[in-house]
């Protein structure tokens, strides 16, 4: 076996999902020893000096910095991870392109279509590797749900039905973050739970037609850490869509960040001519299938257990049931990101799915505001 290449990456922000990256790069070699690229985490950055240097010497990175502009000048970073907030995706990109970087990209890509256009058009220009941070589809039981919808198990497809529910911020006793606003975020729970749900739907349905949505926003105040003031939240609790598809079907999702009793909840159902099949992230190793072809005695929903079967499980399973981790997906998900860069494959969620989920969002809330529907080719 010839020696893998080393990759050198910068992960900028290193909250709680840089971590989850810094973590899965690690696990990479060796899951997939044979992988002709081996990355490396070279450099850890964050605008909170302590938090830069703790995560640094948790996962063994020689170099952390503060300012994200070092690792974009410093020719051993080969590929940049921005995990920052959403309204610094667009300047760190444009510079990691500008410079021949790779980039993987958190979602939402951007907070604004003309942020994402630009992002996109920076990357197209310099050549370079784009992933946005849609994980979802990368997991065994989404890919499976794609390769059957795709093999035409379903039939003709009729609807989508999606729900990401949790309840991390429903007490009003939650601290104001910069998600709670649309200056930083661009969004609230739409932008950052259902961004996820809006991508499957475009993964697994087709592309949107039109869609007519509602927002609210319950709790308009939240207490500012180590102080007895508050701030105002400025984006929306919870959101409700109705969906037209390009090829017909249509769709209803649901979203937000209030629900008691919900710590992951996000979950689809598609119903198509021959069958349907429904999903929970809560038991992400299994897919639900309705054969609506079986004979009439013996049709109920069956379990699928991803196994080895399944190839994006094969690297984790040895049998199927024995079950993958959140953290086994984002280590699929990174290690597509640097087989693109070595040019095994190519990225499964670019920077310009990446632009079509904004796009959605954005003509989302144009309409939760103006009442009506808002056509996704009228989008600017």
């Amino acid at each position: 076996m010839s020696p893998q290449r080393e990759i050198g990456i910068a992960v900028i922000g290193v909250g709680w999902i840089g971590q989850v990256h810094c973590q899965a790069y690690r696990q990479i070699p060796d899951v997939y020893p044979d992988l002709p690229v081996k990355p490396r985490v070279r450099m850890i950055v964050d605008a909170v000096e302590p938090v830069a240097r703790r995560v640094a010497e948790r996962f063994d990175v020689e170099v952390h910095e503060e300012d994200w502009h070092k690792a974009i000048n410093d020719p051993a970073i080969e590929a940049v991870d921005i995990c920052v907030m959403n309204r610094l995706h667009e300047p760190i990109a444009a510079a990691a392109a500008k410079a021949g970087k790779h980039i993987f990209c958190e979602k939402p890509l951007a907070n604004t279509v003309a942020e994402a256009t630009r992002m996109v058009e920076a990357v197209d220009g310099a050549g370079v590797v784009n992933v946005v941070g849609f994980n979802y589809r990368h997991l065994p039981a989404i890919q499976t749900a794609r390769e059957m919808i795709e093999s035409g198990a379903l039939g003709e497809i009729f609807h989508f039905r999606g729900l990401f529910a949790v309840d991390d911020k429903a007490s009003p006793d939650v601290p104001w973050a910069w998600r709670f606003s649309a200056e930083e975020a661009g969004g609230g729970a739409l932008c950052t739970l259902g961004s996820h749900t809006l991508d499957l739907a475009r993964y697994l349905v087709g592309d949107f037609d039109s869609v007519t949505a509602m927002t609210r926003t319950l709790i308009g105040e939240r207490p500012v850490r180590g102080t007895d003031t508050t701030r105002s939240v400025d984006v929306e609790d919870m959101a409700g869509m109705l969906i037209r598809f390009e090829q017909g079907a249509t769709g209803v999702l649901e979203t937000t960040w209030l629900a008691q009793g919900n710590k992951h909840h996000h979950s689809w159902e598609i119903n198509g001519s021959k069958g349907s099949l429904r999903y929970n992230s809560e038991r992400m190793n299994e897919l639900e299938w309705y054969d609506g072809t079986s004979a009439g005695n013996r049709r109920g929903f069956r379990t699928l257990l991803m196994g080895p079967a399944f190839p994006a499980a094969a690297a984790f399973l040895h049998m199927p049931g024995m079950g993958m981790s959140y953290a086994d997906g984002m280590v699929i998900e990174l290690k597509d990101f640097v087989a693109a860069i070595a040019g095994e494959t190519t990225p499964n969620a670019s920077f310009l799915d990446g632009l079509e989920v904004v796009r959605i969002t954005e003509a989302a809330l144009r309409s939760s505001r103006d009442e009506r529907w808002v056509e996704l080719r009228d989008a600017p």
